[in-house]
């Protein structure tokens, strides 16, 4: 009961913290994965060169391991923000979801319900679009991540 208490009020301290600095804090956020990846790079590394002997599952440890390192130390050095990843994976998404759209509409064209999804996938693709444009924003993010720690630190210290 008491660690519950302690997560809601380190969440309630973190989720002020980010709505008085929401760039800081996407920063912070930034550093800090970029440190964990490192050190799970590090770690994959190691254990590559351990099991060497299955050779096939260790240069593919080895080869992912070096991207984890490569991209920890860009997030950590603060080369790039994590908010480009995020931007990047709705971009993508809603490009797919577009992509998945027309193919629908335009295969089940005499489908009423059918054309009605592949439109409906073609709208949804435009919002991850949208939204992937907002993501890019900093200060976006970060008041988004702010507002969410506060409220899960309210509802956790008053449940």
């Amino acid at each position: 009961m008491v660690s519950k208490k302690w997560a809601g009020l380190i969440s309630l301290i973190l989720g002020i913290i980010f709505l008085i600095s929401p760039v800081g804090g996407v920063k912070a956020i930034s550093m800090f994965s970029g440190i964990i990846l490192a050190l799970i790079g590090f770690w994959m590394i190691l254990n590559a060169l351990k099991e060497r002997y299955y050779r096939r599952l260790s240069l593919f440890w080895f080869v992912f391991a070096v991207l984890l390192i490569l991209v920890g130390v860009l997030l950590a050095f603060q080369v790039i923000l994590i908010i480009a990843f995020a931007g990047f994976w709705l971009y993508v998404t809603g490009l797919l979801f577009i992509i998945a759209g027309f193919i629908v509409v335009f295969s089940a064209w005499d489908a009423h319900v059918t054309r009605t999804l592949g439109v409906m996938g073609i709208l949804v693709g435009l919002i991850y679009f949208v939204v992937g444009i907002i993501a890019l924003n900093p200060l976006f993010i970060g008041v988004i991540v702010g507002i969410i720690l506060t409220i899960y630190g309210l509802i956790i210290l008053f449940s």
